[in-house]
């Protein structure tokens, strides 16, 4: 058997760190088997959790079925860039429990490989994981297996109403700075503006995918400005605006959602009743409006706004 000192105390080290910026986000389901053995079943069903940056956890239980015996126990699984734009992605974890039925009372392991993304439909997402298994008993193995997992919660992609409904609410609308605001404002939201085009990706907060509230704290962030990783939580800073659209100026924060305790997407306000933020579609401007078809979807989901910028 072959062994590696330190990686198992970095993979709970590295789990911890991930679990401790996080929020749950979904469920996750892992059915493999252990080659070359593969009447050797590993099942795992776990918490997923979804940190700021490249990395994300999943807490989970996890059942092997073979060699003499029945594992019972529980882990932490990691994967780096599993929401980025690239299929393939490294990914590994630890686990350790208790036998029934066989010579060894407890057990530990742990795997390291590489996944591939199959399918990414909204908040499902379905892969296929390659990975090398050193368990205490009995042997090493290779595991071929298949991951499925559902992501729930806050920040969740909205549609864009450009790509449902045909409408003129597209990135062609402008590219121009607006007119108005400090300028810091104006710094913050040519930040924005140069993410034009960039894919939604869950979790995602740089230049390789943002969700909503990532691109947010992004265009922040680059001018010396801290906020909240959450699209709920960033609806909570500052101080309040009236909601009118004569009473906004460039750079104040949308909230959008069911009510103004439920917020669950955000936008940058540009100015013109347009705002940029990162839907379904990526990050794209919109429009504000009753009256327009496009930015109806918006008006009716807009509960709120806030001004992050003091004069």
């Amino acid at each position: 058997m072959c062994s590696a000192p330190g990686v198992m105390p970095l993979l709970l080290a590295l789990g911890v760190a991930a679990a401790s910026r996080s929020e749950a986000q979904g469920i996750a389901l892992t059915v493999a088997a252990l080659l070359p053995a593969p009447v050797v079943q590993d099942l795992s069903v776990g918490y997923l959790l979804v940190p700021a940056g490249a990395l994300d956890a999943t807490v989970s239980g996890r059942y092997l079925n073979g060699w003499g015996g029945e594992r019972w126990g529980v882990g932490i699984d990691l994967a780096l860039w599993r929401r980025a734009r690239a299929h393939l992605y490294p990914t590994g974890g630890f686990a350790a429990g208790f036998t029934t039925g066989g010579a060894e009372p407890a057990w530990a392991a742990w795997t390291v490989g590489l996944g591939y993304r199959l399918v990414r439909a909204g908040g499902f997402d379905l892969a296929l994981e390659g990975r090398y298994l050193h368990i205490s008993r009995p042997d090493d193995a290779l595991s071929l297996g298949v991951r499925m997992a559902l992501r729930f919660g806050g920040g969740a992609p909205h549609p864009s109403p450009a790509a449902t409904e045909g409408s003129p609410d597209t990135p062609a609308l402008a590219l121009a700075l607006p007119t108005g605001g400090s300028p810091l404002a104006q710094g913050i939201i040519q930040t924005a503006l140069d993410a034009m085009g960039t894919p939604y990706v869950w979790g995602g907060t740089d230049a390789n995918g943002f969700d909503c509230s990532g691109l947010i704290q992004y265009a922040y962030r680059r001018h010396g400005i801290e906020l909240p990783r959450r699209s709920s939580d960033q609806a909570q800073g500052g101080v309040e605006v009236e909601k009118k659209l004569d009473a906004l100026m460039p750079g104040d924060l949308l909230a959008f959602g069911g009510s103004p305790s439920g917020v669950t997407h955000v936008g940058l306000y540009l100015g013109d009743g347009r705002f940029i933020h990162s839907g379904s579609a990526g990050v794209q401007i919109s429009v504000l409006s009753p009256e327009d078809q496009a930015g109806r979807y918006w008006w009716q989901r807009w509960v709120g706004a806030r001004r992050i910028l003091q004069d």
